[in-house]
Formats: structure tokens, sequence, C-alpha cells
């Protein structure tokens, strides 16, 4: 086993966030420069707010942070103090302090950190929209949250227009959650109670809710922006330079706080000494959505002011997005085959690969793991399977092996040898089915969005679940179908001699001359009465009885063949069914039945001798063809006649020694 390189993890909430694929970009770009291996942890919220929405299953990923998978890992903060405190953070934090950690966002007590100050850059904005842009009505779209960043732009907001003598009084404060949709709602239920929309700007907390403030301002009130009314937001997306107009926004620099929190991990990991604050300077970029008045000269040095846009590069990360978007989506409808759990990890492997995927890996549990409510902490189970994978460097195909690789997933992430991580970044999802926890999906980030790997990992859930419910369905139908045939046997069984009773004799003796009429089979039907069955009960007992019957039962069934059908149609009534049965045969096997009868006697030193009286009819018959209970009826008359002859002879026997 060779030294494995330097490895470090990246705890992020969701991959659908810009912001999210900015740091990532970071972060593996000083990975890439410094042969280290990155692993992306997709955590969710640590402390839930949406519970019924079964994100809390991400956290999952979690039991993963040790020391068996990497040496270290950088945290965002910002985005789980939204739902937690800083001190039931921190709380958190500690249950991994065997592990050096960096967090970016905001500032941790003992925890080296790279914070971004927007305090120089938000307030140059918000001044410049009140000097040059002759700005005195706002409203702040701001979030519903314990961040401190969003606290701490709130503050600054609050101070500007405090300076400028704005009354906040007069000021619109609404509290989003920072998505698009929750955003064009809060604006549509605001306009429905017809309160006035006169500001002559809103600023926004991030970019995504200024673009949901743009659409709706322009399709639902018909406002020009910048003309009519200005919209900023924060943060600086891709999108904020092509969409149109372009958006004022604050570039907090994410690619190089990302880049410095790799560097100053590595640090640590390798014992050197590193501060614990590093401040980022966030940039005002003054695009066309507050510009809306053209100033000759602006009295700040703190404005960025970006004019000339590359529309081509906004054009084909658009069409590349929508495209995988779209493959993505039809790999995730598609993703509901009934096929048994058996077998669904070479499916996978195949569809995975034709996706285009070069290097995953996919883990499942030895048994599916509920979890019901939110949880901090996963307890992986010892047993892990590895059912699915392919790596183009490795030269690892699952679809060409024969079993799942078993393993421990609290001893690694994935067996030495399959996967190879690089610097790039391979993203590590919980796959689960709302409560469900199957495993997880480890997949090498490449060029596609982040998001398609979400997208991606909730199509597995579905088709194991699916497969599990197809699996215990067949299962479920099977244990039916076994219960079904063993109450058919029942029913058709004679329960002391174990051949056919009655109802089984009958509907399988009927099928069997229905199919000798098809095919023009002869044969015979036998019935046989055991004699003095009668009286061996009354002189020696009903167990007696039963003994001589279970005898006679299995002496018939020991000289008749495998396809011939031998019931137990009454207390001392047997009847046979024998294709192709010729009458000459059949009296060497009645010769052969009695003696066996008299062996049995002997053998056993029976006080009575166990005999049987035969009787037959060929069919088919000349008058009644092959049906069954005519048959029957004729059989049981020729036995009248063995039985009056056996009488007749015995009498005549009985005479003969009293003349003697």
């Amino acid at each position: 086993m060779g030294v494995r390189k330097k490895r470090i993890g990246l705890l992020i909430d969701y991959l659908v966030s810009e912001y999210c694929e900015n740091l990532v970009d970071g972060i593996s770009a000083y990975c890439k420069d410094n042969d280290i291996e990155l692993l992306l942890f997709v955590i969710g919220e640590i402390y839930s707010s949406a519970p019924k929405t079964y994100n809390y299953q991400y956290v999952a990923t979690t039991a993963h942070i040790r020391e068996a998978n990497v040496d270290g890992f950088v945290i965002v903060s910002g985005t789980q103090i939204h739902t937690m405190s800083q001190k039931e953070f921190l709380s958190y934090l500690r249950s991994y302090k065997s592990l050096p950690i960096v967090n970016i966002s905001m500032e941790l007590p003992e925890i080296p950190s790279i914070i971004v100050d927007c305090t120089q850059a938000f307030s140059s904005m918000i001044q410049y929209l009140i000097t040059e842009q002759k700005c005195r009505r706002f409203a702040l779209m701001g979030v519903d949250s314990k961040s401190y960043d969003v606290k701490t732009r709130t503050r600054i907001f609050k101070e500007v227009l405090r300076k400028n003598d704005i009354s906040i009084k007069n000021t619109v404060f609404w509290k989003s959650n920072f998505e698009y949709e929750r955003t064009y709602q809060i604006l549509q239920d605001y306009h429905r109670k017809g309160k006035p929309f006169d500001f002559d700007a809103i600023v926004a907390l991030n970019d995504n809710m200024a673009f949901a403030c743009m659409d709706f301002c322009q399709k639902q009130l018909g406002l020009k922006v910048p003309e009519d009314i200005i919209i900023t937001g924060f943060d600086d997306i891709n999108r904020a330079s092509f969409f149109t107009p372009s958006l004022t926004t604050i570039n907090q620099h994410v690619e190089y706080q990302g880049m410095k929190a790799a560097e100053t991990l590595s640090k640590l990991i390798d014992k050197k000494k590193v501060p614990m604050l590093q401040i980022v300077n966030a940039e005002a970029v003054i695009r066309q959505s507050s510009n809306r008045i053209k100033s000759e000269e602006v009295n700040t040095k703190l404005l960025k002011f970006e004019t000339e846009l590359d529309s081509r590069y906004a054009v084909t990360e658009w069409y590349n997005r929508r495209t995988q978007i779209y493959h993505a989506a039809q790999f995730y409808s598609g993703m509901h085959y009934d096929i048994d759990v058996t077998r669904v990890g070479k499916l996978l492997t195949t569809e995975l690969i034709q996706f285009g995927f070069e290097s995953f890996a996919i883990v499942v549990y030895e048994n599916p793991i509920e979890q019901l409510y939110p949880y901090e902490y996963f307890n992986l189970p010892q047993k892990a399977y590895l059912i699915s994978g392919y790596d183009s460097t490795t030269g690892f195909n699952f679809a060409e092996k024969s079993i799942d690789i078993e393993f421990n997933p609290n001893e690694c992430i994935i067996p030495e040898g399959y996967m190879q991580f690089t610097g790039d970044g391979t993203v590590v999802l919980a796959v689960y089915h709302n409560t469900i926890q199957y495993g997880y999906l480890i997949v090498k980030h490449s060029d596609y969005d982040l998001g398609v790997y979400d997208l991606i990992a909730k199509a597995i859930a579905n088709q194991l679940a699916s497969s599990s419910t197809y699996t215990q369905m067949v299962k479920e139908r099977s244990a039916i179908s076994d219960r079904f045939r063993k109450l058919d046997v029942i029913a058709h069984t004679d329960e002391l001699t174990g051949l056919k009773n009655r109802r089984g004799f009958m509907e399988l003796g009927q099928a069997t001359m229905n199919f000798a009429e098809t095919i023009g089979q002869s044969g015979l039907v036998i019935y046989c009465d055991m004699d003095g069955l009668k009286k061996i009960n009354d002189n020696y007992g009903h167990e007696a009885g039963d003994k001589a019957i279970i005898a006679q039962g299995n002496i018939l069934r020991n000289n008749f063949r495998s396809n011939d059908i031998v019931g137990r149609i009454g207390g001392d009534e047997f009847c046979i069914i024998s294709p192709n049965l010729k009458e000459e045969d059949f009296k060497h096997i009645k010769e052969k039945i009695m003696n066996d009868c008299v062996k049995w006697t002997e053998e056993n030193k029976s006080p009575y001798a166990l005999s049987i009286s035969m009787g037959y009819i060929s069919y088919p018959d000349e008058d009644i063809g092959f049906n069954l209970t005519q048959l029957l009826a004729d059989a049981d008359s020729s036995l009248y006649v063995e039985k009056r002859r056996k009488k007749a002879e015995k009498a005549q026997e009985e005479k003969n020694r009293r003349l003697r």
C-alpha cells in the first residue's frame, strides 16, 4: 500500500449555487497546483430548517469526515448559521477536534477563518445610489437568518441611510431566503395588498433575489430597470454580468477565498503556523441596473465600473448547462426499472458510463437505514458494498465484476485501488429516498454543472428504492405462491398416507383423462378396498387401523410408477390411474402387492393380516370414454366381483377345514 497524497475535504451545503461553484473552483485550483486530493462533501443544513423536504438526509455524508478519509477540511460557516447559532456551530465542530479545520465566511474563535470585509464596498455602493443616482426611497430584500453576514449587510445598509438622513421607518424591509422563487412570491404578496411600489431602489442581499426583483418589476409592474427603478444584488455570480440589464452587485472574490482557505489548511496539516484571521476585501461592481443617471465623475475609488460585456460566454455557458440538466433530467426520469437489487449495480454502471462520467462509485449499506427525523450525526454501519463503479484511470469497471465488493465504510470511504482522487474534486453525496438512507455516491467533478451530480444521486436513490420495492414485491408474491402451493397440497393430500385425497385425486385424475383423450392414450383405472379394516379397528383399536392404512398406502405407492396417480378416496378405499398400463402387467403388479402385504404382516408380527382387493377397468371405455367418475364406478363394480370371489373362496376354505 503506497503513501496517500495529502487529501482535504470541503463541506458545503448544496450544489446548486454559483457561490458554491466559485468556491470549489478556487479550492480546486490550489489543490491541482499543489498535488492535493480534494473531496467535496455535500452536507445540507446541519440543523435542517425544512425537515419535511428530507434535506436533512444530506448530513449523512459528514460521517465520512474522519482521519481515514481526509487530513483536514474547510467548512463554510455562513451557510450553516442561517439555521443555528454560533455557539451551536462551534459545539458541532468540536466533534472533529482531531482534524485541522479552516472556516470560510465568518470569524470563529480558535479556528482559522477566512472572511470577507464588505463594509467599505457595500457602503460605497449604497452611497453611490444616494449621491449619484439620487435615490431616497429604498427597500431591502433581506433574509430571515441568524447569519452574521446577513446581519452585517443589514446593519451597513441602515447606517448609510441614517448618515444621509433617510428615514428607516419609511424604508421597506422584506425577508426572503436567498432563493428566486420565494423572493418573487414576497413581491407578489406585497403588491396584491395594494401597497405602493414607489421605490427608487431595491437593494437585495444576494444576486438571485435581485434577479427575482428585476423580473417582477419588469414583467408584473412594467417598470424599466434602471430608468424607473434601480436594483442591486450581492455576490457577483456569473449571471450578474450577462443579465439584462447587467446587475450592480458586490464581488466577494469567492474563488480567492477558496484558494486562501485551501492554502491555510494545507499549512495546518503540515503543522505550520497560520493566521487565525485573514480578511479579503469585497469590491462593488457598478453595472447597468444602477446606472440611471450618467455621472461624469464619481467621488469614490471603491467602485468598479464594468461596461463592456462578452455575451458569447454567457450564451455558451447557458447552452452547456441547459444540455447537461436536460440529460440529467432524462436520466432521472428513466431510473425506474423493475429490476432485482442483485442486478441493479451493473445496470447503474452501464447507465452512468453512457451518461459520460469518467470516475464514479456507488456504495450501499448492508441494510437500508431509516432516518425519520433530522439529525446531527449519522452512524455508519459496519458493512457496506461497492455495487457500481468505473474509473477510466485505474481501469476499474464494475460491469466486469461477478460479485459486489464488501468493506467497512468506517475504515475507508471506498476500498483502495478502485478510484483515483484528484485536485479537481470528488463529490460525495448521500443516496437517500425520503426517510431511507441507501448509501452514497462518489463521483469525480469534471465539466458538469455541480447541480447535475445532485440530480444523478436522486435518480440512483429512486432506482434503488424501486429495485428494493420490486424485490420485496417479488419475494412477497413468491411467499404467497408458496403458501398457496402448501395450502393446495394440504387441500389435495390425505393427511394419514400422504397420497392424494378424494379432491386431489378427482381433479388431477380428470385432468389426466382429458390429456389422455387429447393424445389418444389408454390405461387402467384401478379401485381398491382394504380387507377387514372394520374388524381391525374393532378388535385392535383405531391406532392399529391407521397403521394398517399407512402400510397399505406405502405398498401401493411403491408398486406403481411416479407418473401414476395413487389416492385414498375413503376410509379403506384407494384408487389408481395408471396411463399405458396393460391388463397383463396389472396382474403382475397385483400379485406383488399381495406378496408385499403378506411380507408386511410377517415382518411386523401383526395379529391381523394386511390384505386388499382390487378391481379395474380399461380406458377409454367403449361406452363412457374418458369420464373418470363413471370409470371409477365401473372399476368399483369390478372390485365388488373380486370381493365376492374372495368371500366365496374364504367360505369354501372354512367349509373344507371343518370337514377335515
